[in-house]
């Protein structure tokens, strides 16, 4: 067995370990409340939620199609899905940026090492991997966006000659609209990426006029697409839930000031990623061999890439305490950290393709120690950050704990409905995992996480009995 092979072998065992946890998740809390909407019928539901709670139309159409109401199994199976869609859409991406410069194995390779890297170091594995709502508005766009910028660069490759590459731009015009209707934030990464794109492109005489008018196109779409979300009615309702703290510059400022020197440093020193870095050099310079010897134009696009780098934390976080005067969750902030692994990869390309000494010499060293490289990456893969609360949590035993729990708070649940009681007390959730978002019922009937219950099981009230 070559080295390669058993690397990938190994990557796909770490990527187990994530799959393994799919057979332990359960609706909660907002799943339970797009479940019970959308039994009035999915384009009634839609309707309602672009009227009266946020214009995110591709998100809401898929969280309106949910799996709660379904078998586990299907439930189980979409998270499953997910994990297996970004592994899927990171290898279309990475063929379409290197063409025929990487073999197939070392695709898969680069696809897993990206894939399981931004698994295992996100801020919050289980807000954006195991909870089906989250994972419909913010996971799901982050997949979808790699195939459309795949098949983009796949057009502007081809200089987009022969029918098939016509109809590779259709999906990608079409991929775009779907993007830009998940969340605030894809947009708006989307709005700065294909306006820089645009801008720089006019000055880009290497292309034919119709590749040049591409971003500007991109750029135009994703500007009417923002704005049928932005304002949507939806919005306009939810803004008034946060009139009393929202706007306040100074706080929103200085909090989204600490936030991106904090998740910037943390980021930064990961020791994943810089193994991955250097153990990625080679790869990218068998592309970069290719590149056409413009060291100009590489070195542009490495501090566009850098700066792309400085920003998407801001632009993740910023928002936020605009709108609510706090964080609130990481999803957003989940969704910064997989472009800021997309952004840093491009930026080591670029460093090489334009030349620099130090990134040949980083190609040396990682040539001579690609094995201990190699081992130590995934070490740092499968026992640290994500990786390692979700092994523990499956030793444990804290898992399948849980999953019990649930399925017997789910149980109480629908008997109370089966024998007609209005109101039902559950049981705490006692065995709670680390690497899962959960949310419990409160004593207070009215809490709109006790009320997800009722409504979606048909009572007048849920509440939590802590003498059971």
């Amino acid at each position: 067995m070559s080295l390669r092979r058993a690397f990938i072998i190994a990557l796909l065992a770490i990527l187990g370990l994530y799959l393994t946890a799919c057979l332990f998740v359960h609706p909660i809390a907002d799943d339970f409340i797009f479940a019970s909407d959308a039994r009035a019928g999915l384009w009634t539901a839609w309707l309602a939620e672009y009227r009266g709670w946020a214009g995110r139309y591709a998100s809401n159409a898929l969280v309106l199609s949910a799996p709660t109401s379904l078998s586990p199994g299907v439930y189980r199976a979409a998270a499953a899905v997910m994990i297996l869609g970004l592994v899927g859409a990171a290898y279309a991406f990475v063929r379409a940026v290197s063409g025929d410069k990487l073999t197939r194995q070392e695709a898969w390779g680069a696809s897993l090492v990206f894939s399981t890297l931004y698994l295992s170091q996100m801020p919050s594995l289980g807000e954006s991997v195991y909870w089906f709502t989250a994972a419909a508005t913010h996971y799901a766009p982050l997949v979808l966006v790699l195939v459309h910028l795949a098949l983009v660069i796949t057009y502007l490759r081809t200089d987009g000659r022969g029918t098939a590459n016509r109809i590779r731009l259709v999906l990608a015009l079409a991929l775009l609209v779907a993007v830009d209707g998940f969340n605030e934030v894809m947009t708006l990464m989307l709005l700065a990426f294909y306006a820089i794109w645009a801008i720089w492109s006019i000055g880009d005489t290497s292309r034919k006029p119709s590749a040049r008018r591409l971003p500007r196109v991109l750029l135009v779409l994703t500007v009417l697409c923002a704005g049928v979300m932005l304002m949507s009615p939806g919005n306009t309702v939810r803004r008034t839930l946060y009139a009393a703290v929202h706007h306040r510059i100074g706080l929103s400022l200085g909090m989204t000031a600490l936030q991106t020197i904090r998740f910037s440093i943390e980021w930064l020193s990961g020791g994943a990623l810089l193994l991955a870095t250097v153990l990625f050099v080679p790869l990218a310079a068998k592309w970069a061999a290719a590149w056409p010897k413009e060291p100009r134009r590489a070195a542009q696009i490495m501090w566009l890439s850098i700066a792309g780098l400085m920003l998407v934390i801001p632009a993740a976080v910023f928002p936020a305490y605009w709108e609510t005067g706090m964080l609130g969750q990481h999803r957003t902030v989940n969704s910064a950290y997989f472009a800021f692994l997309v952004l840093w990869f491009v930026a080591v390309a670029m460093w090489l393709v334009s030349g620099s000494r130090h990134a040949r010499a980083i190609e040396e060293i990682s040539h001579v120690l690609r094995v201990p490289l190699a081992v130590l990456l995934l070490a740092a893969l499968a026992f640290t950050h994500n990786s390692y609360a979700l092994g523990v949590d499956v030793m444990s035993g804290r898992l399948s704990g849980f999953e019990r729990a649930l399925a017997s708070r789910h149980a109480e649940l629908q008997a109370c409905h089966d024998r007609a009681e209005r109101a039902c007390r559950v049981s705490p959730i006692l065995t709670r995992p680390a690497s899962f978002f959960f949310l419990d019922v409160s004593e207070d009937p009215t809490d709109w996480v006790n009320a997800s219950y009722a409504r979606y099981f048909d009572l007048d009230e849920v509440r939590l009995d802590r003498s059971r």
